[in-house]
Order: C-alpha cells, then structure tokens, then sequence
C-alpha cells in the first residue's frame, strides 16, 4: 500500500462486538492486487470500522489509518490505494458512492485523469452504474471506449437489453461490437428487435447497401483463419489496415500460428486486393 496524505497509522484487534463494514468501499471490478496483500486498512468513522482494501481478506486484525475521520477522506484513500488503473466501471462506482455519501466530485482528481469532465460524460457513468454484472465485465474485459458507451447508453432500454443479450451470447470483438453499435444507430428505426438482431442488421444492410454488404461478407470469409487467429479492420474498412490477433501457449504454439499465419497470406493478398478495388487503399 502507499498512502500519500495518511500520516499515523497502528494495527488494532477486531473485537466481538465492533461493527465492520466491508461493503461500503468495495467498489472497483478487480480484486487480484489486493488479494495478495495480507494488510487490512480501515478508517473508524461514526462508530464504525469501514474496510478500505483488501476487502475479503480473513485477519483479526486491522490496519487503522487515525487521520482518516469522514467518508470524503476514507474515499480518497480507497482511490489512492487502487493505484492509478481505472476502467469506465470503476469511475462509475466512485461516482456512484460519492453522490450516495452526498460527497463534491470535483474534490476527486480521479476523473480529471480519466477524462471524464462535462456533464455529459458523468451521465454515461450513472447508466453504466446501472448495467448488468455481465455486461460491466464485458466493457471492462473488452476496455469499451466512452465514447461507444455514449452511443449504446443512447438506445432506449429495450434496445439496450437486446445488445446486452447478444454481447454476452457472441462476446464479440471490439471491432465487432463497435461495428454492431453504428449499424443499430443507423437502422434502429427499421430493426424489429424481436427477430435475431445479427439476422435483422444483415437484413438491412443488404437492404440499403448491396454492394457494401457483398464486399464485407467477401472480405470476412477471406479472413477466416483456423487456430483461434483473428483478422479484423478495426475501423468499420474505413482504412486500409488489418489487425492480426491471437493468444500463445508456448513458444512452439507462437512458431505454430507464424506458419499459420505464412501459409494463410494468399488470404491476406486477396484481402487487400479487395480493399484497393474498393478504392480504400
């Protein structure tokens, strides 16, 4: 831990009858660092010890931090003590506590940091707050941009529902998911959300753009690579770029994919040769 504002500190034994709250301040996604840290911080305020890290950790002990005696400086301390890496996730449950403690946002430099400064923005992170479990891990697993999240927190909450339905059935690629949000934007109008929503925007875009369709299915099933290789334009082919992904086991699982990878750049050509018809190269 590293507090740069908590002068004193003493290590007390959790008694019988001394209410501990470990709920309050639990509010980031991930718990990984702490879990390795056997220290328990807390700060005592109205009678109560309020856990500040390490929220799941089985100790009699606690590690009191005495200058701390309001929920503004115990807050401060939380977001001082997760260090310096926060996802949309966790900024929304900072915002979320801090207007339940009826606290002062602008007294956390923790948004300034993150770029999250109008009012706008600080709405995106009230509806995130209100997001399914499974879609908040998917935006944090995925590191979904505000800017996406902006336009999905747009959709009225029917249409919200059914693209967290699809996220967590097809689990898509960012490029995919953003791929998936601009065509909604653009068709939601004329989607009926109670047929399959891959099957509707495929409807539609066949609909309005033959050509573009017929030139991204070409392209996609160019790029179909084995092996859990992914090939993918992250920009809705409005450049000329491909990203290449994939995970390796081992250093032979690497040379494995390289060759893979060789053995597929016919498929790579074509592709290109198809952006370049398509004047985007």
């Amino acid at each position: 831990m590293r507090f740069l504002t908590v002068k004193t500190m003493k290590i007390i034994e959790i008694g019988s009858t001394d209410k501990i709250d470990k709920d309050t301040f639990n509010i980031f996604y991930r718990q990984n660092s702490q879990k390795k840290n056997p220290l328990v911080p807390a700060a005592h305020i109205n009678g109560v010890y309020y856990l500040l890290s390490n929220f799941y950790a089985d100790s009699k002990e606690l590690v009191l931090l005495e200058d701390i005696k309001c929920f503004s400086d115990a807050l401060k301390a939380v977001i001082e003590i997760g260090g310096e890496d926060y996802n949309l996730v966790d900024l929304s449950n900072i915002y979320y506590l801090i207007k339940k403690l009826d606290l002062n946002k602008n007294d956390y430099s923790v948004f300034r940091k993150n770029n999250i400064v109008n009012k706008e923005q600080f709405d995106i992170l009230d509806r995130i707050f209100l997001l399914s479990d499974n879609f908040k891990r998917y935006i944090v697993d995925k590191d979904i941009s505000l800017k996406v999240l902006s336009i999905v927190l747009k959709f009225n909450a029917d249409i919200v529902k059914k693209i967290e339905e699809y996220v967590l059935k097809n689990y898509p690629s960012v490029s995919s998911f953003r791929i998936l949000v601009n065509n909604i934007y653009d068709y939601k109008d004329e989607i009926d959300f109670k047929n399959n929503l891959e099957d509707e925007i495929e409807r539609l875009k066949f609909k309005y753009n033959r050509k573009r369709y017929e030139f991204e299915k070409m392209i996609d099933d160019i790029l179909k690579i084995e092996n859990g290789i992914t090939v993918e334009n992250k920009n809705n082919y409005e450049t000329c770029s491909l990203n290449i992904n994939f995970d390796i086991s081992s250093f032979e699982d690497f040379m494995a994919k390289l060759q893979i990878l060789h053995n597929s750049s016919g498929k790579i050509k074509a592709a290109f040769d198809i952006l370049k018809e398509n004047d985007l190269c």
